[in-house]
């Protein structure tokens, strides 16, 4: 009997079964079909198995097959994993490895940890992918169709980025932080522009210098030269020192402080209002001009009324208060009247002088505690120099000491 190399040659119970012809063969002779001792199963090939008396045999290696299964087994067991081989050539258990494994992959999903050993899916796209696979921030650009010069020429990136046209926002705003600066540059030399400083103060420049400020407290001042009000404040309108007399417009008048031209006569320079119309009259509103008369020492809050006139050539200045006085001697009218100020509302001019010092200092405290940056926007601010106390402010303090107060 030949067996055919595409036999189904099996081991049951001690001898081969044929699966494909249905019949047994076997060495021990007892079977119609069985091959007689010593027959030589055999192929097409090449010779197969021996079968005789004592068992079958792989032809011409005189193997028994029961001898190649146990050596099957040591094989095997010799292949075994290994306590040893775990994280070395085998990977070890891994959480993290884990929680990726427990996802179901889907299109367009990547896995990304929520937590320490979990993990979720997120949307990938193709247009994600496109964006992410870029190498630069202008391939990135260039995907995205901003494509410099072109319709999508759209953003400002960098100091020193230009965008032209206007900048339309619908209930939004443009939030700038507490130290930087909102500027319009005009020709590169002038700058236009709000920032709000380290001392709190809201400042809006022209050209480059502070035109209008509005401090923390609410109080506002015009002029590069006004300075915030020591003490109680929060609804004060302080100008600074316009440093002379405009000429004004046809159809225009203004209110404005200066101490030139004018003078204070005895004393020290004092900045005052003035009031100015289109024809240029000007008319001191703060009525402390004394620079053509020394006030008299009977009046104790002399005032005047000044006023002058360029076209017209003249300038005028009336003692008022010794006005007043005389035609109450001349009428016997009383029309003047002086009171003594409570104690708690009194101050000597030192002490309105160490109020303005303390507040200089506290702006310069800030500045020390400030971050470098903002420093390099803001220059520390000077010493106060303290300002001395005008002549006729002195001689009645010295008048008021004597116990009179100047009263009549």
């Amino acid at each position: 009997m030949s067996i055919g190399i595409t036999d189904k040659l099996v081991a049951k119970n001690g001898a081969f079964e044929d699966l494909v012809n249905a019949s047994e063969v076997g060495g021990d002779g007892t079977s119609s079909n069985a091959l007689p001792a010593d027959t030589v199963a055999s192929g097409s090939a090449s010779e197969l198995v021996r079968v005789d008396s004592t068992g079958a045999y792989l032809e011409g290696a005189g193997v028994a097959v029961t001898d190649l299964a146990t050596a099957a087994q040591g094989a095997l067991a010799d292949s075994a994993l290994q306590s040893s081989d775990i994280g070395s050539s085998v990977q070890a258990y891994d959480a993290e490895l884990a929680a990726i494994a427990g996802l179901a992959s889907a299109a367009d999903r990547v896995p990304y940890f929520t937590g320490s050993g979990t993990a979720s899916l997120a949307t990938f796209t193709s247009a994600g992918r496109a964006l992410v696979d870029d190498a630069s921030a202008s391939a990135q650009r260039t995907t995205l169709g901003l494509v410099a010069g072109g319709a999508g020429d759209i953003w400002v990136e960098k100091a020193g980025d230009t965008m032209t046209g206007d900048l339309n926002l619908s209930g939004g705003s443009v939030a700038i932080d507490s130290t930087e600066e909102f500027r319009v540059n005009r020709g590169g030399a002038t700058i236009d522009g709000y920032r709000r400083d380290i001392f709190g103060t809201n400042i809006f420049r022209l050209a480059s210098v502070a035109r209008l400020q509005m401090w923390g407290a609410g109080d506002v001042g015009i002029g590069s030269g006004a300075a915030a009000p020591a003490g109680t404040r929060g609804s004060v309108l302080v100008f600074g020192d316009n440093g002379g007399n405009p000429t004004m417009g046809a159809s225009s008048a203004a209110i404005y402080a200066t101490t030139g031209g004018s003078g204070t006569g005895s004393g020290g320079a004092l900045v005052e209002m003035v009031a100015q119309d289109s024809a240029n009259n000007r008319t001191t509103i703060s009525p402390h001009n004394f620079s053509m008369f020394e006030p008299d020492l009977a009046d104790p809050l002399p005032w005047a009324y000044h006023s002058s006139n360029a076209v017209v050539g003249k300038e005028i200045s009336v003692d008022m208060a010794k006005l007043a006085r005389l035609v109450e001697q001349l009428t016997g009218e009383k029309l003047v009247y002086i009171r003594d100020l409570p104690e708690s509302e009194r101050k000597t001019w030192d002490e309105i002088q160490d109020e303005h010092e303390a507040a200089r200092q506290a702006d310069q405290a800030a500045w020390d505690a400030a971050p470098e940056a903002a420093k390099q926007r803001n220059p520390r601010p000077a010493d106060y120099q303290r300002k001395p106390e005008p002549a006729w402010i002195a001689a009645r303090k010295w008048n008021r000491d004597r116990g009179n107060g100047g009263a009549r």
